[in-house]
């Protein structure tokens, strides 16, 4: 690999960094992962041709969203604001479009009188040959299958007696594990018995590479405390009105391999559960909620092969054991 950086022509931005990696390959000129370029092919002279494409898909820019925290706020106390998600980015930016056409597209045949291309409102205006009309088509159909796809995140809890579960744990070598068919098969039909049980079972779809959770919870409101206000023979109580969730949130960000076989998968669960019944305290200004929640949360980067099964982490608690599973699937964007 070759660290290569400069910056873009004709533009003030800041500096691009890219890893590139040259392999020998037969002098074909083509390129195996997708006949982005082809040096040999030159500009015909046929008839002009004017068509338009649609790239408003290639040009949408898809905010990441991380979900709310599930967690018990204490008293007079604000949290801080989380960092802040990077702006949204769309795969290829529409002003780039033409330059990119132009020089992977017969370069030669853009220098002829009566040629254009531009994109206005997500679509892509050209006037070429016919013969260069139907590279471009080509090419937007490559950017298409390289990086327009949805990952299907399917995320399940299941609890079990503390024993078994150190059992499947130990069976699986270690955490983070990619169950193998017939561990897979095991815990499927181990769920259909009820061994297993699945206590939460959430789907988070992203586009590659975008951020997304998805939340199952319950809301609750509790009374958390009370403003006291003292005047000169008056003390008034306001009581202070909190809510808090049980649940789970599945937070991830996915990125597929450039073999489309796996994906590298940032994930970040949070599961929350009430411990008991939320018990009332006496104060001077009246009784305020107590709850007590029990709070699980694991975090890592796991790389899965689509279609498999990960266990990627477990807790225990009063002789029960909750495992959790991530099963990604790769689909077609918009499909």
């Amino acid at each position: 690999w070759q660290v290569v950086q400069g910056n873009a022509v004709g533009s003030n931005e800041g500096r691009w960094i890219f890893l590139v990696r040259a392999r020998s390959a037969p002098c074909s000129g083509r390129v195996a992962a997708g006949h982005l370029v082809d040096p040999f092919v030159s500009a015909d002279t046929g008839p002009l041709v004017s068509r338009r494409f649609d790239v408003s898909d290639l040009e949408e820019a898809l905010p990441d969203y991380r979900g709310p925290e599930l967690n018990l706020v204490p008293s007079n106390f604000t949290p801080p604001e989380p960092p802040e998600l990077a702006e949204p980015a769309s795969i290829l930016p529409q002003e780039a479009v033409p330059d990119l056409i132009r020089e992977l597209v017969v370069p030669g045949s853009w220098n002829r009188d009566g040629t254009a291309i531009e994109v206005r409102y997500g679509l892509l205006f050209v006037t070429n040959t016919e013969k260069v009309l139907a590279r471009v088509e080509s090419l937007l159909a490559h950017l298409r299958r390289q990086h327009l796809w949805t990952v299907d995140m399917e995320a399940r809890l299941v609890e079990l007696p503390d024993e078994e579960g150190r059992s499947l744990l130990l069976a699986a070598d270690g955490l983070p594990h990619l169950l193998s068919d017939a561990q897979a098969e095991v815990v499927a039909r181990a769920i259909e018995r009820g061994t297993l049980q699945v206590i939460d079972h959430v789907g988070v779809s992203s586009l590659s590479g975008a951020r997304k959770a998805a939340l199952s919870a319950r809301h609750f409101t509790y009374v958390q405390d009370f403003e006291v206000e003292l005047a000169q023979k008056t003390t008034t109580s306001n009581p202070v009105i909190q809510q808090g969730m049980e649940g789970i949130r599945v937070d991830v960000q996915p990125a597929p391999t450039s073999t489309g076989q796996a994906v590298n998968v940032a994930y970040h669960v949070t599961r929350t559960r009430l411990a008991r019944e939320i018990r009332q305290v006496s104060t001077p200004h009246g009784p305020i909620d107590a709850p007590e929640m029990e709070l699980l949360r694991l975090r890592g980067n796991l790389l899965i092969p689509f279609g498999q099964t990960a266990i990627v982490g477990a807790g225990s608690h009063d002789g029960r054991m909750q495992v959790l599973f991530l099963r990604p699937v790769l689909r077609p964007y918009g499909r």
